[in-house]
């Protein structure tokens, strides 16, 4: 009998155990979930299109600098830039790929845990303002650090891009007349 007890002690442990495991397919199910979560609480989708519109803008000026005749038609092409955007931005599909690419990043970078650590932390009062002021926290850095760094960075910047076409004339890769300076 004492045999027989031990033995559904045991039979009954290991059904505790099993039923408390859950299964790594169901842990990456619950962490994606989480990641996905976090994504729809934290997303600012106006900073995704601010950015894909300023790529847009720089590839429409790019191509109206080939060629001197559009900038008669400059309102009009930016117009046309803005609507081609908006549908195209807006769309459900880029939607959905932007907001799996959010998720799956953020499922590679934290685990379960700190997700639904985050996920709290986002919806309080305090989260909430910390997510809505990330743009303006930005902008107020480059701003502070602009006086300073604008000047430091642009005389790195010039002094590196000007040795570099100087090793280019050396090469004979571009000739001297052809050489732009950075001043």
């Amino acid at each position: 009998m004492v045999k027989f007890k031990s033995i559904l002690l045991c039979l009954f442990a290991i059904i505790a155990i099993m039923s408390q495991t859950i299964p790594a397919s169901a842990q990456k199910d619950m962490r994606m979930k989480a990641a996905q979560e976090l994504e729809k609480e934290t997303f600012d989708i106006d900073d995704y299109y601010n950015s894909f519109g300023y790529i847009a803008l720089m590839k429409l000026k790019k191509e109206m600098n080939k060629n001197p005749a559009t900038s008669k038609y400059e309102k009009p092409l930016f117009k046309a830039l803005v609507d081609a955007l908006d549908e195209a931005f807006y769309d459900d599909e880029t939607l959905n790929i932007i907001e799996r690419a959010r998720s799956e990043i953020l499922y590679e970078e934290f685990n379960e845990k700190e997700l639904k650590e985050l996920l709290v932390f986002a919806k309080t009062p305090v989260g909430k303002k910390f997510m809505a002021r990330q743009r303006d926290l930005v902008h107020k850095t480059e701003n502070k650090m602009a006086p300073e760094l604008n000047t430091i960075f642009s005389n790195k910047l010039n002094q590196k891009f000007n040795n570099k076409i100087e090793l280019l004339i050396k090469t004979g890769t571009i000739s001297e007349n052809s050489a732009i300076k950075l001043e």
